[in-house]
């Protein structure tokens, strides 16, 4: 059937850090947690945690859909310490 537009089955699919979900946004990545799938982006959010204070955001990183939240450690604590905000003890989720 050459010529003719068909779908892949799951099997034949590039990996999901290389197919390209949508022709609006190329940068669109299919994620998964669990049982939860998205397509878009990740966002990894960085906030404080004092026992006797309001938690605050303290940094927000968006990248793609992919990208775990460990992946990202070495950039989000630079960031923090050149906003005089460096990590006593930094958590993260390990993907």
């Amino acid at each position: 059937m050459e010529g003719q537009v068909r779908l892949r089955a799951a099997a034949d699919l590039p990996p999901s850090g290389l197919r390209i979900n949508s022709p609006y946004d190329a940068e669109e990545r299919f994620g998964n947690k669990g049982s939860t799938t998205w397509e878009g982006y990740t966002v990894h959010l960085t906030e404080t945690c004092a026992t006797d204070e309001a938690d605050l955001l303290t940094h927000v990183d968006t990248t793609e859909a992919p990208m775990a939240d460990a992946d990202r450690a070495g950039p989000i604590q630079d960031a923090l310490v050149a906003k005089g905000l460096p990590p006593g003890e930094h958590l993260l989720d390990s993907g």
